[in-house]
């Protein structure tokens, strides 16, 4: 995680705008986002259909960008947020199905262990 660690003494120094996505100014990063859950995410060919596609890779995102808001800032929301957003879809999704499954599946499933590593040492975290 030293990148991480760079980008915080970075941003603690003045000299990034990470602070800028933490205080909320990416949507990604919002305190008041509710996670879209599905058991089943269908993606098909061009998101066509789209059920659950762009929900879950967007919430993916938004658990690792509040993951990072919370390393920077270590404002203890940010990863509460985060845990909830993971945990929404951990007790759900069940199968991705349809022709861009594989695709979809490495999408979304980049983003999320970034973020369960990082809100790893959060102390809200039951892991």
């Amino acid at each position: 995680m030293w990148a991480v660690d760079i980008a915080t003494h970075r941003c603690w120094h003045g000299r990034a705008t990470f602070l800028t996505v933490a205080s909320g100014a990416s949507r990604y990063a919002s305190l008041s986002r509710t996670p879209k859950p599905r058991a089943v995410v269908e993606c098909g060919s061009y998101s066509n259909p789209n059920y659950g596609c762009t929900d879950e890779r967007e919430d993916a995102i938004a658990a690792y960008t509040l993951s990072l808001a919370w390393y920077i800032t270590r404002d203890s929301r940010y990863a509460t947020k985060a845990i909830a957003i993971m945990d929404a879809w951990s007790a759900t999704i069940q199968d991705h199905t349809n022709s861009n499954a594989p695709l979809q599946t490495g999408w979304a499933g980049s983003s999320w262990p970034r973020a369960a590593e990082i809100t790893l040492t959060h102390a809200d975290n039951p892991a």
